[in-house]
């Protein structure tokens, strides 16, 4: 799976919450999804700096074959 998404996990807890907020269009879920989206690249964005840090270009290489998302 990590061939198509650098972030399998976080893809699946946004679609989830994207999904809450369909199902149930109020106010409330949709602030959550959103805020969701964001919090989670913040995260991905940080291990990816670390992850750079600790593999150097293997991981540079892995980011120019992999999407972060999909």
């Amino acid at each position: 799976i990590y061939r198509f998404s650098r972030n399998p996990a976080f893809m699946a807890f946004d679609l989830l919450y994207l999904g809450f907020a369909l199902i149930f269009p109020n106010l409330l879920m949709i602030v959550m999804a959103v805020l969701a989206l964001f919090l989670f690249d913040l995260q991905i964005r940080g291990e990816e700096n670390y992850l750079i840090t600790v593999f150097g270009e293997r991981y540079r290489d892995y980011q120019k074959a992999v999407r972060r998302y999909l």
